[in-house]
């Protein structure tokens, strides 16, 4: 036999062997990435089930356990409507919830919506950017951000935005798969109707787009609405949503859910103090304090004549008297147009006396706009009020709004105190 024949073969030999071994080696790999993927999957699973675990664990961030029950109903409503007293930690909370929600669901689109730009910008401007400077696994989590007077946005690695819009035409033609309505008490119903809720859509990541899932619709992800404020008026829009809201949950439909917080949470858990709040409560009226800090909204006595739900809020018709350092006696630059047949009044309730325990002075001034059939229209277009002083100067500052506004009448009690600001009798 040949000697070449033989170094050949062997050489052929050590060569299929490779090859042999090769493919084990693949297979291996495989089997390794499979375990990765799987491991994967059930760690995304866990986070998206319990998003708090990713917060503490891998933001690192402290939550107390009423954040984390406010986390909770977020995460499990298509609409939460969470109702929070000052000094609760709502527009951190909501900078925290909008980064989680970045990280579990790469290429989602989050919008902020509130009353002004920049008073929603806070969230990014100081809440998140805070964030990225005090948690590494924030910041790395982060490609830019960009806080500034005309656009505030936050762009993450994995695709995800966050966007600040403000309530107003301006903001049509955006698109979100989750919106945050913040303070939603002062965004106006009309905006929020036509503007601010069309925005949502659907979040589809790449996988659905594959002939398999595209019609699977136990994978649709719905787009969410949740809205956070403080409270405020019940004759306001968002009572009714809050109704609305609360009706949808106890009737056990539990993607719909409510949450409210009074001022004791910030106490307990030392994000105020008592002499704090005490400080800040002191020139409030019992009204705001209601709303403000016991969360309570604010309605009218049973025994009232006027309700707060017979005059529609229209700022664009608001009147105002002349000030002092700009009158002009030829005329009013906030005068409003008399109507044909139109009644106009000045109403006043008069207080003497100052302090927390006693009245105040309330000066209103009333249109009354006849109507096509019997009766008029009410429109109040000015109201002030002021602590009890002497009645030569409360009688000065009647007649001021009365020549101000050009009315025909004034509505005086003239009882007690009454008479001696009434304007015959100066």
């Amino acid at each position: 036999m040949p000697s070449n024949f033989v170094k050949t073969n062997f050489k052929k030999n050590a060569e299929s062997h490779d090859e042999f071994k090769k493919p084990k080696s693949m297979v291996r790999q495989k089997v390794l990435e499979g375990e990765r993927k799987e491991k994967l999957i059930r760690w995304i699973t866990f986070m998206r089930r319990n998003p708090v675990r990713l917060i503490e664990f891998y933001f690192g961030i402290h939550l107390h356990p009423y954040q984390i029950l406010m986390i909770w109903v977020l995460q499990r409503s298509n609409l939460a409507y969470i109702v929070a007293s000052r000094a609760s930690a709502k527009t951190w909370l909501i900078a925290v919830w909008s980064l989680t929600l970045g990280v579990l669901y790469p290429g989602i689109k989050i919008i902020v919506c509130a009353k002004t730009l920049k008073q929603g910008g806070i969230l990014i401007s100081e809440k998140i950017k805070s964030l990225i400077e005090t948690h590494p696994n924030v910041a790395r989590e982060v490609r830019s951000y960009t806080a500034n007077a005309n656009n505030y946005e936050v762009i993450m690695h994995c695709g995800s935005t966050i966007r600040v819009v403000p309530s107003s035409d301006g903001a049509r033609g955006n698109r979100a798969n989750y919106i945050i309505v913040e303070e939603s008490r002062l965004v106006a119903k009309d905006i929020l109707e036509s503007v601010i809720k069309p925005f949502l859509e659907v979040r589809t990541p790449p996988y659905r787009l594959k002939p398999e899932y595209a019609q699977d619709m136990d994978l649709v992800e719905e787009g969410v609405i949740s809205y956070i404020t403080s409270a405020w008026y019940v004759a306001e829009y968002w009572y009714q949503y809050v109704r609305t809201c609360i009706r949808r949950m106890v009737s056990g439909d539990e993607t719909a859910n409510f949450l409210a917080f009074d001022y004791l949470i910030s106490l307990y858990h030392h994000i105020k103090t008592e002499e704090m709040l005490r400080n800040e409560m002191a020139d409030m009226d019992a009204v705001s304090i209601q709303m403000e800090y016991l969360n309570i909204p604010a309605g009218s006595s049973s025994k009232a004549y006027y309700k707060p739900n017979m005059f529609n809020r229209s700022l664009s018709l608001a009147f105002y008297p002349q000030r002092e350092s700009a009158y002009d006696a030829k005329h009013n630059p906030y005068q409003l147009k008399f109507v044909d047949g139109e009644i106009r009044l000045v109403s006043v309730d008069v207080a003497t006396r100052s302090g927390k325990t006693n009245d105040l002075t309330i000066i209103s001034i009333i249109r009354l706009i006849p109507l096509l059939g019997k009766g008029y229209e009410r429109h109040l277009i000015y109201q002030e009020a002021f602590k009890g002083m002497n009645t030569l100067l409360q009688a000065r500052r009647i007649k001021e709004c009365f020549f101000d506004s050009e009315s025909s009448f004034i509505v005086l009690d003239l009882q007690n105190a009454g008479i001696k600001t009434c304007p015959l009798y100066r």
